[in-house]
């Protein structure tokens, strides 16, 4: 895809005194999940790596004529490839200088193309390489099919399917969490030499912002997907519950992360089992666990199957 960069007409139409100064917008782009998790520092650079306990020790009762064997934990290497984001943004001089407010220009841009790059680093963590070939792996790829005891299944059919995930978040190693190497940087702005559409040369003012991205999952208990949800096939109290219960007592998930449209099917579903038929309320959590309402996920999956 060619570069889509601001032009000088752009620039003297949204910019000038007799604008509202309010933040107006249409973009669909926060990243809840991310603010709600944190982040965690690498380990080793774009290489982010840590040990997995995978089997535990043999241990039992012994008594003066009944001994035991020796056992050991067994521990696994586990290495998470973290991938670059990139943000960074180029204007022309000449259209940046139009404004009598350059600076604003440039910041606004600059701040835009940041939460840009949270939403994006968010649709990763969920959707992983559905989301983007070239990113890391996320929840969707670590539970891709309907084998794994992780995955439940909505029962929805067809291509216009969105998933729920019931994770544990940080808290302890058994939990997932976002990684970054160092933080999502953004450079000092420099004036540099774009090659522009005739082929020619133009001054432009260039940021860059950027940085390595990933997702640690902390074992196998720390995500379950309900999966194959659809208009018809919706979340419900009942499926919360088969989710819940794939978790270890003492590892419970402390977060939920699900759209706009299967709260709102949550909420009616809740609606039809009061006793007076009175509108639940919106609902915020179940048993306790918030709801993470989230854009990054949308009914755009295939329904997964089981392994072939």
């Amino acid at each position: 895809m060619a570069d889509n960069l601001k032009t000088v007409a752009e620039i003297v139409a949204i910019t000038g005194a007799d604008f509202d100064q309010g933040d107006f917008s249409d973009i669909v782009n926060r990243a809840p999940f991310l603010a709600a998790a944190g982040a965690k520092t690498s380990s080793n650079g774009k290489d982010h790596k840590y040990i997995l306990k995978s089997v535990p020790p043999t241990v039992g009762f012994i008594s003066g004529t009944v001994g035991r064997d020796f056992s050991k934990l067994v521990s696994v290497p586990i290495s998470e490839t973290l991938e670059m984001i990139d943000a960074s943004i180029m204007m022309p001089k000449v259209a940046a200088d139009a404004s009598d407010d350059r600076e604003g220009v440039i910041n606004t841009e600059i701040m835009e193309h940041l939460q840009a790059a949270m939403f994006e680093w968010e649709k990763q963590c969920i959707n992983g390489t559905f989301n983007a070939a070239t990113g890391f792996s996320g929840m969707a790829d670590m539970l891709p099919d309907l084998d794994n005891p992780q995955v439940l299944d909505g029962q929805g059919t067809g291509t216009a399917l969105q998933s729920v995930y019931m994770v544990r978040v940080n808290g302890s190693n058994n939990g997932i969490a976002p990684v970054m190497n160092y933080e999502i940087e953004v450079g000092s702005v420099d004036t540099v030499t774009y090659t522009t559409p005739d082929g020619k040369q133009a001054p432009h003012y260039y940021c860059p912002i950027a940085g390595y991205t990933g997702l640690q999952r902390g074992n196998n208990f720390s995500i379950c997907r309900i999966a194959n949800l659809d208009a018809t096939n919706t979340i419900t109290d009942d499926l919360l519950s088969l989710a819940y219960d794939t978790f270890p007592a003492g590892s419970e998930p402390n977060m939920i992360l699900m759209s706009r449209s299967q709260r709102g099917a949550l909420k009616r579903s809740r609606t039809a089992t009061t006793p007076t038929g009175v509108a639940a309320a919106n609902p915020v959590d179940y048993e306790g666990i918030p709801l993470v309402i989230t854009d990054a996920i949308q009914p755009t999956e295939i329904a997964i199957i089981a392994a072939p």
